[in-house]
């Protein structure tokens, strides 16, 4: 899952923003939320799973690196809400007929 997780953290819901350019992107957050939400269920999970057993410090180090790709998968889907937000304000892309 880790494959999924790094296109979920590197992966941007604006195109055009990450390259300089001030522009609405109309695909909007998809691209980031197809692989950043089933990767977060699956590392929050581990995150709980291992952080639960507190005996050794290799479960205590891979909870601390589960947790911390949550965090950045969270970041990042925070980050593609808000271009979401972003892009319904403007009422430039439409959906719908």
């Amino acid at each position: 899952m880790l494959p999924v997780a790094i296109i979920g953290i590197v992966g941007t819901a604006n195109e055009y923003r990450a390259i300089g350019v001030d522009a609405v992107d109309c695909d909007g957050p998809a691209s980031v939320l197809i692989f950043a939400v089933p990767a977060l269920m699956v590392y929050a999970a581990a995150t709980f799973i291992f952080l639960k057993r507190r005996g050794r410090r290799r479960v205590l180090v891979l909870g601390a690196l589960c947790g911390l790709i949550s965090l950045g998968l969270i970041w990042n889907i925070g980050n593609a809400a808000t271009e979401q937000w972003r892009n319904d304000k403007q009422h430039v892309c439409r959906t719908g007929i």
